[in-house]
């Protein structure tokens, strides 16, 4: 899985989970939440920060319904009923641009519910699906950016 983090991420890594409303204030359901439901103990995400790979997560439970974390509250920004996937961050050191593989990346993502449009810009939305080529080729990446695999975490 793919999510994109820029408000949340903080919180979110600090409390070792991800977390998603099931609907808006109108009471529809969005795509990029729903896809809560399709991750499992075992997935692994990537962490989207402003353009940039900021994490590695395994999740660590199943999705399951989830009331909004209280730091998350202070954003006001979601109802309250939700969804949560517990998670284990592992922080990279030297974070990756996007951007600067979009050609790739967009080679890569699958063709459904892919966090990438077909110019190479973020698709508005939280989480989204990845597949094991996008997911090895952002590992790929990160361990040569970072050198050897003891440096890619954070100390």
């Amino acid at each position: 899985f793919f999510v994109f983090q820029n408000k949340s991420f903080d919180a979110e890594r600090r409390g070792g989970y991800l977390w998603a409303p099931k609907s808006n204030q109108d009471g529809r359901k969005i795509s990029h939440w729903l896809m809560m439901e399709e991750v499992h103990k075992g997935d692994i995400i990537i962490h989207s920060v402003n353009k940039n790979i900021r994490a590695i997560s395994i999740a660590t439970s199943n999705c399951y319904s989830a009331n909004q974390p209280d730091e998350l509250k202070r954003e006001r920004m979601w109802e309250d009923d939700g969804y949560r996937v517990d998670c284990q961050y592992v922080d990279i050191k030297y974070p990756i641009v996007t951007s600067d593989y979009m050609d790739s990346i967009l080679e890569l993502q699958p063709s459904k519910y892919a966090p990438f449009n077909s110019i190479g810009r973020g698709n508005t939305g939280y989480l989204f699906a990845s597949n094991s080529e996008l997911t090895h080729f952002f590992v790929d990446r990160l361990l040569i950016k970072n050198g050897y695999l003891k440096e890619l975490f954070m100390d």
